[in-house]
């Protein structure tokens, strides 16, 4: 009774009402939410006349080695049905940021005091969909099938992560947490290769810090590392895999495509990459470079070296709310990722503003590197970045970086924002830190409603 009192009079129950208001509301938009006629309407089709197994072996051998996902969409489709969907979105939406937000704490080794704090902190992880374009958000986490394998394999995969998290940053984890640590991590390993890649990188990031700082093998981590790295394998043996490459090469890319050489291939990556972060994740480099200003600014740093190029990249990030597309247009803002690509893009079409566009950006992302590690002094920051840049180079191997990029750049933004709500808790002003996170909430709301042309067509659609 006493700890009831206690909850009741500290106002703990606040935040909990707030996420609860939340997943009431996401629960709302889903249920405007229907079955596509495109991959779910596939899914549905296949898992009506196959069993559980048979369904597996046949996904596995035909198209995909992704059974931690093709599992979960096979429970959802099969036994759960569009209203159990749009209960366990609503949960997952929800958790994606208490995740990551958990992750934050533990790596920062503090701990929340005050109800407020945990609400601007929970406000400042959501703005985190609305500073992503809407088709990435829609995809990722509005679509029922795309939901299951980005969202909520990502949910498993932070869950995942956390003992390896906990053993760097708080001296150890409980032996129990491995219990749902390894089987999520085989959910999240073994569902889009993104996930899987960045788990193994950090728990194995994780077992050498462990041992370098404390001369001491953590033989629960390698346990889970093994039994990941195993999954991951599996994953990438399919014979599927090959099948399915196979069929987009013909379904999404021109024949010209399997006669680039190495250099040709590359460009075609890395204009993609450019370009991706220069419209899809530039506000949330807006953010890093806004938070990095400030925390110079707090420690009495006035160096202009850093804080103009800063000042300078984030205009140029929010021109394109002007619809100035002058320095965010690499030569692809006529590609249609519906669409198949009947001719390739390449040096020789792009015009002077193009390659403008190209180089600026090329500058943006090169100066974040040793900016982050002139705001930060700290290792981690730079390798989830690094880790949010390699989630999207990994589509250099793909034939659907056009088609599938906008999914892609799901799990690079939450990265991102790892990075952001770090560099907001060494903030030491409350009137720094509400300015900071009232700014990302209209920056956010102003993404959506320059983008509410698109939100109305799918939602009618």
């Amino acid at each position: 009774m006493q700890r009831i009192v206690d909850f009741a009079n500290e106002r703990k129950w606040i935040p909990c009402a707030v996420l609860a208001l939340f997943v009431v509301c996401f629960f709302g938009v889903f249920c405007l939410i229907r079955y596509s006629d495109g991959d779910d309407a596939i899914f549905d089709e296949m898992v009506s006349t196959r069993g559980f197994f048979e369904y597996l072996k046949f996904r596995y051998e035909t198209w995909t080695g992704r059974m931690g996902g093709e599992s979960m969409v096979y429970v959802v489709f099969r036994y759960g049905g569009i209203w159990f969907w749009r209960v366990v979105n609503a949960l997952m939406v929800a958790a994606l940021p208490l995740c990551l937000l958990n992750l934050c704490f533990i790596s920062a080794g503090c701990s929340l005091a005050s109800p407020w704090e945990k609400i601007r902190l929970f406000v400042l992880a959501l703005s985190g969909y609305l500073l992503m374009d809407v088709m990435t958000f829609g995809h990722a986490a509005v679509w029922v099938n795309g939901s299951i394998f980005y969202t909520w394999s990502i949910v498993c995969g932070l869950l995942a992560a956390t003992p390896a998290v906990k053993s760097v940053y708080a001296g150890g984890y409980r032996k129990w947490e491995l219990a749902y640590a390894i089987p999520l991590g085989v959910v999240a390993a073994m569902s889009i290769e993104q996930i899987g890649a960045s788990l193994v990188a950090f728990v194995l990031i994780s077992l050498v810090t462990v041992w370098l700082r404390q001369r001491r093998i953590d033989t629960g981590l390698i346990a889970q590392a093994a039994i990941v790295m195993a999954a991951f394998a599996v994953l990438f043996v399919a014979p599927g895999n090959a099948l399915r490459a196979e069929a987009e090469y013909v379904d999404w890319l021109p024949p010209e495509f399997r006669n680039l050489g190495a250099g040709g291939h590359m460009f075609l990556t890395f204009q993609w990459l450019v370009s991706s972060f220069a419209n899809e994740g530039r506000l949330f480099f807006l953010g890093i470079w806004a938070l990095g200003v400030m925390l110079l600014l707090r420690r009495g740093d006035k160096d202009f070296r850093w804080i103009v190029p800063a000042a300078v990249f984030g205009v140029t990030a929010l021109l394109p709310f002007a619809h100035v597309n002058v320095f965010s247009d690499v030569g692809l803002y006529g590609i249609d990722p519906a669409v198949p690509l009947t001719k390739l893009p390449s040096w020789e079409t792009m015009t002077v503003m193009n390659k403008v566009a190209l180089f600026w950006w090329t500058a943006a992302v090169a100066f974040t590197v040793p900016f982050l590690w002139k705001v930060c002094k700290s290792l981690l920051p730079l390798l989830v970045f690094a880790g949010a840049v390699a989630c999207e180079f990994v589509m250099h191997f793909s034939p659907t970086m056009y088609a599938s990029g906008e999914r892609v750049y799901y799990l690079t933004s939450i990265l991102f924002l790892f990075v952001i709500v770090r560099m907001y808790m060494a903030l030491d002003s409350e009137k720094w830190k509400n300015a900071f996170v009232a700014s990302a909430v209209v920056a956010g709301l102003l993404n959506a409603a320059v983008q509410a042309s698109v939100i109305l067509s799918k939602m009618q659609g």
